[in-house]
């Protein structure tokens, strides 16, 4: 699934964080990376921060004009 954020830019991400923490307590320090991703898929919970993924490469390419921008200046 090419939805899948593992990363912490906004609030949402904070908040599936926080939800996969909260879901699965102390196996969340021994959790392979593999049953992690089942766990996220099996619970939907890339739902929380899916939305993300255009407002990330807007933002990322908004900063990346701004960049040639202002090196077009100099």
């Amino acid at each position: 699934m090419g939805d899948l954020r593992f990363t912490l830019d906004y609030e949402e991400d904070a908040t599936f964080f926080c939800e996969i923490i909260n879901k699965l307590k102390e196996k969340i320090i021994t959790i392979s990376d593999t049953d992690l991703i089942d766990f996220v898929l099996k619970n939907k919970l890339y739902e929380l921060n899916t939305s993300l993924k255009e407002k990330y490469w807007d933002n990322y390419n908004t900063g990346k004009q701004n960049e040639i921008s202002a090196d077009n200046e100099t």
